[in-house]
């Protein structure tokens, strides 16, 4: 199975903006936790397949760009899903691969390349971002 790159981003975009904070009665924050059936059935996610969504989500975890709670059968199964956040590595992802237009133009500028790792990608999004604020300059 192949990393879909898009589908990352994807999945990292609606858990940050699904991922929040409720208050429970006694007054301690807890965050509201996002399953996988409602991530993979969300309309930003949609347009990828369950296998995208899945292995994008089985990775996220593994490289430790979300948190919350994962339990495997195997190497690959997932038991259990339940997602309360994104990393502070995730973050870094994501501020990198946010911008349209950067996202755009580190596809491009990957496209020629057989694979790349996050850590990879992250590194020329975070490039082409300052190319993008140093012409703004």
């Amino acid at each position: 199975m192949r990393l879909n790159p898009n589908c990352i981003r994807a999945v990292l975009l609606y858990v940050e903006e699904n991922a929040k904070f409720t208050t429970r009665a006694d007054s301690i924050k807890k965050p509201t936790n996002i399953v996988f059936h409602d991530l993979y059935n969300s309309p930003e996610l949609k347009k990828f397949s369950e296998d995208d969504v899945y292995y994008s989500v089985l990775k996220l975890f593994e490289g430790q760009y979300i948190s919350g709670t994962l339990q495997l059968r195997g190497n690959v199964t997932i038991m259990y899903c339940d997602i309360d956040g994104i990393t502070l590595e995730g973050h870094d992802l994501l501020d990198n691969i946010r911008d349209n237009s950067v996202w755009n133009k580190t596809k491009e500028s990957l496209s020629g390349v057989a694979s790349v790792s996050l850590k990879i990608m992250s590194k020329v999004a975070g490039a082409v971002a300052a190319e993008y604020v140093k012409a703004m300059m």
